[in-house]
């Protein structure tokens, strides 16, 4: 069994982010919030071989930001703004 993909974890962020005041929100909200915008498997919820005290599918929230400047990641591609260590946000739409 696989995980939830990168891809499907960054597009749950996004939906997660458009709930919030202001569309910003900390790795540590995100993480807190992210399963009620994404069905985890059971393979998402074991926990991660590289980082201890984590689950998969939170690594995978830490590797949105990591992989940043990766082709098709949701920050290098403008979908989601990395603006400073540990916080996301929505692009500004009105550019």
């Amino acid at each position: 069994m696989l995980g939830t993909t990168e891809e499907k974890i960054a597009e749950a962020i996004i939906r997660y982010l458009g709930t919030t005041e202001n569309g910003s929100a900390t790795i540590r909200q995100i993480r807190e919030n992210l399963p009620k915008f994404v069905e985890l498997n059971a393979y998402d919820v074991r926990p991660s071989k590289t980082r201890d005290g984590e689950k998969m599918w939170e690594q995978i929230v830490r590797n949105v930001v990591c992989h940043r400047n990766v082709s098709e990641n949701t920050v290098h591609d403008g979908m989601l703004v990395y603006i400073r260590r540990g916080r996301l946000t929505l692009p500004d739409l009105d550019e």
